[in-house]
């Protein structure tokens, strides 16, 4: 679970928030200078792919990630992103 709290919105920072920090090639979190838009960012491939647009402040939200053959699979919410 986790929950992005809109207490600290700030977009004038360029800093990521991350929910997985840089855990081993990649990292999920919101993006640098967006207060929603959370992202899938691929450190290798110097890539930043966007799973959800605008995600809902001050709410639990579920994450699973599930990898098979080495592609991954990431639910939001039950959803798969």
């Amino acid at each position: 679970y986790f929950k992005y709290n809109s207490i600290y919105d700030n977009t004038a920072t360029s800093s990521r928030r991350s929910i997985i920090g840089k855990f081993g090639l990649f990292s999920i979190g919101i993006a640098a200078n967006s207060n929603s838009k959370l992202t899938y960012k691929d450190y290798a491939a110097d890539t930043e792919t966007t799973l959800i647009d605008d995600i809902q402040k001050d709410r639990w939200h579920t994450l699973a990630i599930s990898c098979k053959n080495n592609i991954a699979s990431i639910f939001v919410d039950g959803v798969k992103k």
